[in-house]
């Protein structure tokens, strides 16, 4: 495993789920270390990372980590996915959160 090359131990991240989910599309934990190169999953509101884009993990803390992105550092904190189902009524679409 590509973390067991890194020095030190890996900090765990526990994956919080609401309504149904479907798949398993998100890991339910994920471990990182200091040096564990990242990759993005989603867009950051704030244009800090955008989906596809690479870090490398600096520290790791309770609430968020800190990575090296295109040689800026940033801190990352848990993203929330929200899954949709959408249906047309009366010729209205209509949008219902059914998962995070």
């Amino acid at each position: 495993m590509y973390l067991d090359s890194l020095p030190g131990l890996p900090v765990p991240y526990q994956c919080t789920k609401e309504g149904r989910t479907t798949g398993n599309y998100i890991d339910e934990i994920i471990l990182l270390k200091e040096g564990a190169r990242v990759v993005f999953l989603a867009n950051d509101v704030k244009c800090q990372y955008r989906n596809g884009q690479m870090g490398t993990v600096l520290s790791c803390y309770p609430d968020h980590v800190l990575v090296q992105v295109d040689g800026k550092e940033i801190n990352v904190y848990q993203h929330e996915f929200i899954h949709y189902e959408y249906k047309v009524k009366s010729n209205t679409l209509l949008r219902d959160e059914v998962a995070s």
